[in-house]
């Protein structure tokens, strides 16, 4: 005797500006499709530092540099000063490599993030901007000096899945650092949501399914994620 498969139970979309039922296709849907899922992840409800910080470049390097990692402890022991200091060196980064230009410069680890025995933080300390194939050609060496904690320290809370997106990071970020001392240094440091995130608002606002001229700039929605900002500026 054979049963059929349950039809996963309905949700209620999590856009606020929307609100309908739905059937989701996967366990963790959270909307009822990918305007919704946009919508609610890159139009703020009110003007906060914090909410701003969400879509910055910064934040984003920070997400990338914790999923890699696989843990959020990479942050560990920042102060409003050195998480500053670190985004200071993350926009000399930026400089050197033209604001997207290209890709000729790396922020290189002085402790290596893959080290079997302790883990190399995301601290200005630990971090120098160096070319890219020089990164590379250091690896997981370490000569001294840089900031490092053991392993056997880590807290399980903190781990990061490879698979986990950087709109699931970031407010775990948040979460970890404390949204106090996000907020000192973003005021600090007058952080801003970037040109990337600022094109992705606007589409979001504009877009129109129905519309055929539209669909033929951007087919599909959920793809925005994956434009870089001059395909975004194109679109």
């Amino acid at each position: 005797m054979t049963t059929e498969p349950k039809s996963p139970k309905q949700k209620t979309c999590e856009n606020p500006d929307c609100r309908k039922r739905f059937r989701p296709k996967t366990k963790r849907a959270r909307f009822c499709d990918a305007k919704c899922r946009y919508k609610k992840a890159y139009l703020p409800k009110r003007a906060d530092p914090v909410e701003k910080a969400l879509k910055t470049a910064f934040f984003y390097f920070m997400a990338r540099e914790c999923i890699r990692a696989r843990t959020l402890e990479i942050l560990r022991g920042h102060t409003p000063e050195s998480l500053s200091a670190l985004y200071r060196l993350y926009t000399v980064n930026m400089f050197a490599n033209g604001f997207g230009g290209c890709e000729a410069f790396e922020l290189s680890h002085i402790f290596p993030v893959k080290d079997p025995e302790r883990l190399g933080l995301l601290h200005a300390d630990n971090l120098v901007c160096a070319p890219k194939a020089l990164n590379h050609a250091h690896g997981k060496r370490h000569f001294g000096f840089g900031k490092s904690v053991h392993r056997l320290t880590l807290d399980p809370q903190y781990r990061v899945d490879k698979k986990d997106t950087r709109f699931a990071v970031i407010p775990r970020i948040v979460d970890y650092l404390g949204s106090e001392l996000v907020m000192a240094t973003v005021k600090a440091c007058k952080i801003k949501p970037s040109l990337r995130s600022r094109l992705i608002d606007w589409i979001v606002k504009h877009y129109d399914p129905s519309d055929p001229v539209h669909k033929a700039a951007l087919p599909d929605l959920s793809k925005l994620d994956t434009l870089k900002p001059r395909e975004l500026q194109h679109v």
